[in-house]
């Protein structure tokens, strides 16, 4: 079956220009990982919006019902074939989310306070309030030390609580990873923080070897500030004020990453000024 793409970030439209063959990783709800060489490329929902390193397709579902993990991967022509389905993948133009400042407080607070009940799993409730989880308390720690690092730019001290979230928590990407994206994004898709994401993301590439390979794909994309639609989507909503549509949309992706994702965000613009 033919599949056209709705999205084609530029570093799987590479990979996909460089390699013959690729191995299935493996297929999951959220979507299928695809490994060409070392590199990761993301076949997912184009309801989702835009990932850097993925392709969106419609009816994702319908698509990863009719593979195997034991499906040959091949490029012919441009095409994608993955068993007896075909994509057809098409570059886009390289976007990006610029805000010009940090959410209202209250805002902010009012969105935190949303989340926490709309996700109890993961990492939402470092947003506020008590916790029981010993992972969600080791997290609140280790948060606490980077945002004051941030601050008084003890290089070291942040290299430490970075590593000791990397790899934090349960999931396919660690709760600890996701809320390490959040934080990232947010400081990125503010003019005025994009000097402490880049001390941030050096600290994250030092510490990336301590997780997994697909969650290492999304921190070195969040290190680099790249583009992710419905994270850029949350961002730009919190200007607004009218959070709730675009929180929804974020808390779809995974069980708990959308929600730690959000949880980073918020977390960053409530500490970081």
């Amino acid at each position: 079956m033919l599949h056209h793409a709705f999205y084609c970030g530029k570093y799987a439209a590479s990979l996909i220009k460089e390699y013959e063959c690729a191995e299935v990783l493996g297929i999951y709800s959220a979507g299928t990982y695809l490994l060409f060489g070392g590199e990761l490329v993301l076949i997912y929902d184009s309801t989702k919006n835009s990932v850097p390193f993925g392709i969106g397709i419609e009816n994702y579902p319908a698509f990863r019902d009719r593979i195997s993990a034991d499906d040959k991967v091949t490029v012919e022509d441009g095409k994608l074939f993955i068993g007896n389905e075909c994509i057809l993948p098409t570059e886009t133009d390289v976007r990006s989310c610029s805000l010009p400042r940090f959410p209202e407080k209250d805002v902010a607070e009012r969105a935190a306070k949303l989340l926490r009940e709309k996700k109890q799993t993961g990492f939402a409730c470092l947003t506020g309030g008590e916790t029981t989880d010993p992972y969600a308390k080791r997290a609140k720690a280790c948060a606490d030390g980077l945002f004051c690092a941030l601050k008084d730019g003890s290089t070291a001290e942040l290299e430490d609580c970075t590593a000791r979230l990397v790899g934090l928590g349960g999931g396919l990407t660690p709760s600890g990873d996701d809320l390490l994206c959040g934080i990232l994004y947010a400081l990125y898709y503010c003019e005025g923080t994009r000097s402490k994401a880049a001390e941030l993301a050096a600290a994250v590439e030092k510490a990336k070897k301590n997780t997994n390979i697909i969650s290492r794909r999304y921190l070195e994309s969040a290190a680099r500030g790249e583009y992710f639609g419905l994270v850029a989507e949350f961002a730009t909503a919190l200007l607004s004020g009218d959070t709730e549509p675009a929180l929804d949309a974020l808390l779809t992706v995974g069980s708990s990453s959308g929600g730690d994702i959000a949880a980073g965000m918020l977390l960053a613009y409530n500490l970081v000024k």
